[in-house]
């Protein structure tokens, strides 16, 4: 599905990663995706406003939120 494919460094995503996270930069505008702690890319930019997180898993995992 071309939806879930179409960001900026898809390509290197592995499945197999331990970490995943998400920095949300409103200075920039934009919503990047890090593994195991490198940067993957740019998943949406443009952005602007006030976000509210929500997260998910298809099995067990932890969640955790930081500021800075």
């Amino acid at each position: 599905d071309a939806t879930k494919t179409n960001w900026e460094g898809y390509e290197n995503y592995s499945e197999d990663c331990l970490t995943l996270g998400m920095l949300l930069d409103l200075v920039n505008g934009t919503l990047s995706l890090y593994q195991d702690g490198q940067r993957l890319g740019t998943l949406k930019d443009g952005l602007a406003g006030e976000y509210c997180w929500i997260a998910g898993f298809w099995s067990n995992g932890v969640v955790s939120i930081q500021r800075g």
